[in-house]
This record gives C-alpha cells, structure tokens and sequence, in this order.
C-alpha cells in the first residue's frame, strides 16, 4: 500500500511520443484536468490499473494533487513541468512538441 497524503493522480508518458498523459475514468489523457484523482483509499487500485492497460503509457507513478477549480492541480514543482513539457521549450520552441502544439493552436 502506497503512502499517500492528500489526493493524487496518475501520470506516465505515452509509449509512442513520450508526451505526459494522465489516467482518467476513460482511459488516458494529455491534459491533466481529465485526471481521475484518488486519495489514499483509491489509491493502490488507480495505480493497478494504470499498470494492467499496457502498450500505451509508460512508467506510470502518483502526482500529488490539489483540486482546482478547473480540475487537479500538480502540487510538486517536477510534475508542474512535466504538465508544462521541456523548460528548453520556453527558451527554444522548436525543440518541444507542447510549444508547438501551442504555438500551432494559436
């Protein structure tokens, strides 16, 4: 069993692009507002679960959360930027994927 303060998440990053995603009700997702949070109860079960649907995420593990009003919010400063992507694409977009996506979006 996990020791688990608060609420947490589950975040890995996609077998194929590397890109962070985040386990939801439905499966898996790039944006961590479709996050399905846990606390210490539900914990261990979020995380075996994440662990039994293979052959998309890699590496997947807790984030500790807080709950915004659009959603969990990452609570450690690591999982900020990997919501975020690269802080080499703040300097340099060309070299990540998220910058791009944004740029693009925009």
């Amino acid at each position: 069993m996990a020791k688990i303060k608060g609420h947490v998440i589950v975040s890995a990053n996609h077998l194929l692009t590397g890109d962070t995603i985040y386990l939801t009700q439905m499966g898996w997702s790039g944006d961590v507002s479709d996050a399905q949070i846990a606390d210490a109860a539900g914990a261990d079960a979020l995380l075996a679960r994440a662990k039994a649907e293979g052959g998309i995420a890699v590496g997947p593990d807790f984030a500790a959360v807080t709950n915004g009003p659009d959603g969990p919010v990452p609570s450690h400063r690591r999982e900020q930027i990997r919501r975020d992507g690269p802080t080499v694409g703040a300097l340099n977009p060309d070299l990540s994927s998220r910058h791009q996506r944004a740029r693009v979006a925009a």
